[in-house]
């Protein structure tokens, strides 16, 4: 988020040279005419969503108002030198304000603090007027940041504050109607929500970035199994959450290793090359005149959602992506199994719990290493050697025992009486035993034994 207000304030300021250029020929009303004009042309959703819910408009106002003033007083007072200086800081201000409404804001912002107003509250099935402190309440607001569970991905929790020390966690958000109306699952902390009150909502920002980054590494995953496997590869359902991310997909058999290796390859290194992620709306046809993958299960209307997650995935996705594909960091796939007929599912960590999962994996071969007494690059070739020699030491000592068993057999036959013997030996195998009965038989023996654990 930061990167991308950085860089588009960058090119602002790039694109501000040329028209200081012309500055003198246009006036200074019309350039800033011009600037708010290309602002809005350049982020017209972001243009409105400051100027409606973040009063952005006033401070645009007070900065045109005193460069009005500056100029007013410019041309009647003979101050042109302190004048001109307060003029250049209230164009300043203004143009800083014009660039933050072009860049400040991105369809998938990690966390808003905004005011929202609670429209109703609903507990054990009856609509409240006011919740008090330790009421657990199903909260609609007007508007709200926090993304409802949807396509596999899980709500975000985060937390409501207001007036009079009012505090409400959220923990889950879910559709009260699909795709129109959020339901906040909360409890209020510390004191009492009324109806009506004008809140402060934020999502916690750390768990939807765990979030996106393994909802974008989702569709990498998918291109990354049509690559090894083939085109016939669908997705068939999944689920996202800040841990985890898995992955249902149609395949007719079982995926080897060292095809899970190729795909774990190819995913990281699309991440590597950190490409940019575009997330936008477009009409269906569209979307499926420039290849854009369905996922299954999804319901579609006229007007869909595009994830070009790099140069190679494209599907149609509604929810919360990164904004390049570096975000995601190391992808770990962590296992590969059956769920069904022709139905294999995938799991995989990304960012921070990758990292922690390629930690715990080095631990243990550190500690195998510890115990064959061998380095870590060694211990294949270790274990390898150590298991040949204990597949050894059991065919010699299996060989010692069928010795000490043919060799017992005579003494066994010699105190047999009237044909029968019966004795206990213990840490005998079948195959000792079986070996030993054919021994007696041979000299008409009859013979009963048993075995004990």
């Amino acid at each position: 988020m930061k990167s991308a207000v950085v860089s588009r304030i960058f090119i602002c300021l790039l694109a501000m040279a040329p028209l200081l250029g012309i500055f003198a020929a246009l006036g200074e009303a019309t350039l800033l005419a011009v600037a708010a004009l290309l602002a809005i042309a350049a982020a017209p959703r972001a243009c409105w969503t400051l100027i409606r819910r973040e009063k952005i408009l006033v401070g645009l106002l007070i900065a045109l108002a005193a460069w009005a003033a500056a100029s007013a007083v410019w041309s009647i007072l003979p101050l042109h030198s302190f004048i001109e200086g307060v003029r250049f800081l209230t164009l300043s201000a203004t143009g800083l304000f014009v660039v933050a409404a072009a860049g400040a804001l991105a369809p998938e912002d990690r966390q808003r603090l905004v005011r929202w107003v609670a429209i109703g509250m609903i507990a054990a099935g009856e609509r409240l007027g006011r919740a008090e402190s330790g009421t657990e309440v199903d909260l609609l607001l007007d508007r709200t940041p926090f993304y409802a569970e949807s396509g596999g991905q899980v709500g975000d929790t985060g937390r409501i504050t207001g007036p009079d020390g009012l505090e409400v966690q959220v923990l889950d958000t879910v559709y009260a109607i699909p795709g129109t109306l959020s339901l906040h699952r909360a409890v209020v902390e510390a004191g009492e929500l009324d109806e009506g009150d004008e809140v402060t909502a934020a999502i916690d920002g750390e768990r939807r970035d765990d979030i996106r980054r393994n909802h974008t590494a989702t569709h990498i995953l998918h291109w990354a199994l049509r690559e090894v496997l083939g085109d016939h590869v669908k997705q068939a359902g999944s689920h996202v959450g800040p841990d985890r991310l898995r992955f249902d997909f149609s395949h007719f058999e079982a995926v080897t290793q060292a095809d899970l290796d190729r795909i774990e390859a190819l995913a990281n290194r699309e991440v590597i090359s950190d490409a940019p992620v575009r997330h936008y709306e477009t009409s269906k046809s569209h979307a499926e005149s420039i290849g854009a993958i369905a996922f299954f299960g999804d319901k579609y209307g006229e007007i869909v959602r595009v994830l070009e997650a790099g140069p190679h995935s494209t599907e149609l996705c509604g929810g919360t992506h990164v904004h390049a594909l570096g975000f995601i960091g190391p992808v770990r796939i962590l296992s590969e199994g059956s769920v069904g007929a022709n139905l294999r599912r995938i799991e995989a960590v990304t960012g921070a719990h990758a990292l922690e999962r390629i930690r715990e994996e080095d631990e243990r071969t550190r500690g195998i290493a510890a115990l064959v007494h061998a380095t870590p690059a060694e211990v294949p070739e270790k274990v390898e050697r150590l298991v040949a020699q204990v597949r050894s030491l059991q065919d010699e000592v299996a060989s010692l025992r069928a010795q000490a068993a043919a060799a017992q057999a005579g003494d066994l036959a010699a105190a047999a009486e009237d044909g029968v013997v019966a004795v206990r030996r213990d840490g005998l195998d079948p195959d000792a035993l079986d070996r030993k009965s054919t021994r007696l038989n041979s000299s008409h023996i009859t013979i009963s034994y048993a075995v004990f654990c």
